[in-house]
């Protein structure tokens, strides 16, 4: 996982979120009001199919 602040999320955003995408390398974003975690979207669409697929007993 990426760790950055907001100031320096700002300064690269497009080679944070460019690593996201290529290796689904996480980044997490701390600010003063709290942090915020982006994935890429193939990651989301993994954790969602997993969220969806555990609602149903095997």
């Amino acid at each position: 996982m990426i760790n950055t602040n907001i100031t320096n999320f700002r300064k690269d955003i497009f080679g944070l979120l460019e690593q996201t995408v290529k290796y689904n390398e996480p980044i997490n974003v701390k600010t003063k009001d709290g942090n915020a975690v982006i994935i890429s979207e193939e990651d989301y669409n993994g954790l969602m199919e997993t969220l969806y697929s555990s609602q149903f007993p095997v």
